[in-house]
C-alpha cells in the first residue's frame, strides 16, 4: 500500500474520504499495519 500524497506523518490516522456522484467513503490508513479501515459509507442514490 502506498502512502500517497495525502499521507500526514504528524496525524497518520486522520479520516480521509473518496467521493463520486452518489457515493462517499470515509476511511483511515494504518501504514504500520498495512491496512485501510472503512469508517463510513454514504450512498445517495
Amino acid at each position: 500500500m502506498e502512502a500517497g500524497d495525502d499521507y500526514d506523518e504528524q496525524n497518520p490516522r486522520k479520516l480521509r474520504s473518496i467521493s463520486t456522484d452518489r457515493l462517499i467513503v470515509w476511511y483511515q490508513k494504518f501504514e504500520h499495519r498495512q491496512r485501510v479501515y472503512v469508517v463510513r459509507i454514504t450512498w445517495s442514490g
